[in-house]
């Protein structure tokens, strides 16, 4: 088939968004259709960019960009930084007058059997109906790799709502929509008044572990190392229990100088929350904070550490496995220790019947976790049976995609 994928993110953008359309042009091109993927242009930067090839599927960088965002890097200088690129905006866009010029930069390789349109609701999926509407594409798949469309409208009364009919109106021409988790699923079909909507879960590509450095990325100084990597949200995380059980730690004499051996490690963006937090706990002497870094240095760090540590996103539209970090997690081989209010989180029980880890739901539990661990510290693997790695496998993942595509 000849395929096109429209998203704006996509390598060299290092943000955990790029890896998901990223995996559906390497998988179908090496399936041997004709893949080309559309996004927007992407400011580069060395020493942190995903150098992921590319050269099987073409690539064009048409999708148009929001005006604050033109003449930036797409990835902010600060401490602590995050991934700053095209973000969708909201809709009505009455006149949509970027369009035009995407169409002439595309239409020399239409038509398409198949669009795929994915990211969440915005300018990808209006563009797909687009193409769909004038004969250049004979199917539309709306893949939404999360719900961000259902967090409350910045629009003002009462153009929301007629965001919201629109987006409903389009939403119901689209020869099929995907999801990431069933729980998506259902405020899809909700929100839109569709049917099915099928469920392609997020996950990871295990050729990405080939690539990357076998030597040790930590030293040599018997540090028991717990490391975060990805962006923090308070507003729906409970870092607090963490932190508070290692105050508590700090403050009792048998035990305080455990705490020698101890590092915290977290490294991505949003990390404001934790710098704050390390401040009010007066945990800096164990806990550090590295920023933005490479993927790579990301996967070393997850490969290497003794234990990898998250916290489950609760709110009404994540309430499901959508997380992209507990897949690199999965398949890191390093133990999981997962904090939250309770054990009932999806990720939990993916954490728990894969025997990766454990939840940790207060201070006591995870001060138990800390002794046993720092008193004897050793550097262990776990190994999750091949069913659930071949299940959230990308590869896998694309190629059911691909199956959707047969039976609509």
């Amino acid at each position: 088939m000849r395929i096109l994928i429209i998203s704006e993110y996509f390598p060299p953008l290092n943000s955990i968004a790029s890896l998901r359309p990223y995996s559906f042009a390497k998988y179908w091109s090496k399936e041997g259709h004709d893949v080309t993927v559309l996004t927007s242009k992407k400011k580069t930067d060395p020493t942190i960019d995903l150098n992921l090839p590319t050269d099987k599927f073409d690539v064009i960088e048409a999708l148009p960009q929001k005006e604050e965002n033109k003449n930036v890097s797409p990835y902010s200088s600060k401490k602590g930084g995050k991934p700053n690129p095209f973000f969708s905006f909201h809709l009505p866009d009455i006149t949509h007058f970027w369009t035009k010029n995407v169409l002439k930069a595309i239409e020399s390789k239409t038509p398409w059997d198949l669009v795929v349109s994915t990211g969440v609701a915005g300018d990808v999926h209006v563009l797909a109906e687009k193409l769909k509407k004038k004969g250049m594409a004979k199917q539309w798949i709306a893949d939404f790799r999360d719900m961000g469309s259902n967090t409350p409208h910045p629009t003002s009364f009462p153009f929301n709502i007629v965001e919201d009919y629109i987006e409903k109106k389009r939403m119901q021409t689209t020869d099929a929509i995907v999801s990431n988790t069933d729980s998506y699923a259902e405020l899809i079909q909700k929100k839109y008044g569709v049917g099915e909507v099928f469920v392609i879960e997020n996950g990871f590509d295990p050729t990405d572990l080939e690539k990357i450095p076998q030597i040790p990325i930590f030293l040599g100084d018997k540090k028991f190392r717990i490391v975060h990597t990805g962006s923090i949200y308070p507003q729906a995380q409970h870092l607090e229990r963490l932190f508070e059980a290692i105050h508590q730690m700090s403050k009792d004499t048998e035990k305080s100088h455990l705490l020698n051996n101890l590092e915290i490690i977290f490294v991505g963006s949003n990390l404001d929350p934790v710098e704050k937090m390390i401040t009010d706990f007066e945990v800096s002497s164990w806990v550090n904070m590295l920023g933005f870094v490479s993927r790579e240095v990301a996967l070393r760090m997850q490969r290497d550490a003794h234990a990898v540590l998250f916290f489950p996103c609760k709110n009404a539209i994540s309430n499901g496995l959508s997380s992209e970090k507990i897949f690199e997690y999965l398949f890191s081989s390093t133990p999981v220790m997962a904090i939250d209010q309770d054990d009932t989180h999806p990720s939990s029980k993916l954490i728990e019947d894969s025997q990766i880890g454990k939840t940790l739901t207060n201070s006591e539990q995870i001060i138990d976790y800390l002794e046993s661990h720092l008193l004897k510290i050793k550097k262990e693997r776990v190994a999750p049976t091949q069913d659930v790695l071949d299940k959230f496998n990308r590869k896998n993942l694309a190629l059911k995609m691909l199956n959707i595509q047969e039976r609509i």
